[in-house]
């Protein structure tokens, strides 16, 4: 194993220590306002690349990222040396930018006020987690793939890391947050004598160390039973209709184009097509999206957003209808709303289920594509998307047909949200990322191309 030691151990108390000496620094060289965050990680990595494992342990690496406002401008500018001198230079260095900035009357920093704990997201088994024992997870991990000869794996990796972060501002806020999370990676394809598939991927994610092998194992089993079912392919008939969209597919064909059009960004530069929508139905009323903020079944859970802004849960759309629209302090301010705790993006997105089961869906259409991933584009404006449905799948009248060879689909997003069909019941989280069910849509065109 290589050990590569770039600083300090790192704690909560030391960072805030730093972040508080930069802040005082940065306002006695004449900031009107300022923000400082302190973020350090220390982890351990276990690659398996060529049929051999290595691993590589990294302690102390540790960022201080300054804001400033001076005279209603703008300057950042960032530091991995803790010393007296470089803070001195760091500070010099942001307000010296915010001279030659623009000056914008809605530069704002938030005031304090509690947050909301969320606990669980530091595991004492994980931050003690020895290189041995991350070998042997990962070796566990890459023989479940590797049980069935007709898996070929391109790589994996299995890494854990503790997070911690001081935030700290000129209006008296000060955060501090530590998290421990085990992430888990792998990559293959099937290959026999006569047959070579596509690559497939897939990753997973945990706070805790209890339960992490089964989830991981489960990771590799899920990989390989996609891999398997992707060989054999034939060409998939062309036709204007129905396809299911899997959790994995839900990221790039529904929150994204949401996310744009409902965050406060787009919205105060006029490019969302929903500055006006709240209150109106803008996709299907079995469409339900939140932001619960604090689901610890995901990565994303956290008490506050990257300005120190408390998260709290938030209805984006109920029923179809458009709900809220979401906002840092700067796009409040100019807005004239209200911060929701999303400076930085969203947190824990959940999709709620509907009433069918997966078969229930299948068995919807006379012909259907279940799409397992989408490689290709989507115009977050326009919402006009095209690209190839990959480790897809072919259905008739609820029967499974065939593995599809690289399938076009097209589409677009507005008409796509309010053409769904039909979600099931039992919403899962998808790699630690958000929460989606299996979405029944119609108007896609599918376009068969040759193997």
């Amino acid at each position: 194993m290589s050990s590569v030691q770039t600083g300090p151990p790192i704690s909560c108390e030391l960072l805030l220590e730093r972040a508080s000496d930069l802040l005082r620094e940065a306002l006695s060289q004449g900031a009107d306002e300022a923000q400082v965050t302190s973020r350090g990680a220390e982890e351990t990595k276990v690659r398996y690349e060529k049929n051999d494992f290595t691993c590589t342990s990294t302690n102390g690496t540790l960022t201080l990222s300054l804001k400033v406002y001076c005279k209603g401008k703008k300057g950042t500018a960032s530091t991995n040396d803790l010393g007296a001198d470089a803070l001195k230079d760091t500070a010099q260095r942001a307000i010296a930018l915010a001279s030659f900035s623009l000056e914008d009357e809605h530069l704002s920093l938030p005031p304090d006020g509690p947050t909301q704990d969320v606990p669980g997201r530091f595991d004492q088994h994980l931050a003690e987690l020895t290189a041995p024992e991350l070998h042997d997870l990962a070796a566990d991990f890459i023989a479940v793939a590797k049980a069935d000869a007709r898996i070929s794996l391109d790589g994996g990796q299995v890494e854990v890391t503790k997070y911690y972060e001081a935030l700290v501002n000129s209006n008296g806020l000060s955060r501090t947050d530590r998290i421990t999370r085990l992430d888990w990676t792998l990559m293959g394809l099937g290959k026999t004598e006569t047959e070579t598939t596509s690559f497939d991927y897939l990753s997973g994610s945990s706070w805790k160390w209890d339960g992490a092998i089964d989830l991981a194992k489960d990771t590799a089993e899920k990989l390989v039973a996609s891999i398997l079912a992707s060989f054999g392919p034939s060409t998939c008939p062309s036709y204007k209709g129905h396809v299911m969209l899997s959790p994995g597919v839900v990221s790039s064909l529904v929150l994204q184009p949401i996310g744009y059009h409902v965050g406060g960004a787009q919205l105060m530069d006029g490019k969302s097509l929903w500055e006006n929508s709240l209150g109106d139905l803008v996709a299907s009323p079995s469409f339900t999206l939140k932001d619960s903020a604090h689901n610890t079944q995901l990565m994303g859970a956290s008490p506050y957003d990257s300005e120190g802004v408390p998260t709290q849960p938030l209805t984006i759309i109920e029923d179809g209808v458009l709900s809220a629209h979401v906002d840092s302090t700067y796009t409040a301010k100019k807005r004239g709303t209200k911060s929701t705790g999303h400076a930085g993006g969203f947190h824990t997105l959940e999709v709620s289920g509907g009433k069918a089961t997966k078969r229930e869906l299948l068995e919807a259409a006379d012909r259907l594509v279940v799409v397992e991933r989408f490689s290709g584009n989507v115009d977050p404006l326009t919402g006009d998307f095209s690209g190839i449905a990959k480790g897809s799948h072919y259905y008739e009248d609820g029967q499974y047909k065939y593995a599809l060879s690289e399938t076009m689909i097209a589409g677009n997003f507005f008409e796509m949200i309010k053409s769904i069909q039909g979600l099931t019941k039992d919403p899962r989280p998808y790699c630690g990322q958000y929460v989606a069910p299996w979405i029944l849509v119609n108007g896609i065109s599918v376009t068969g191309t040759a193997s």
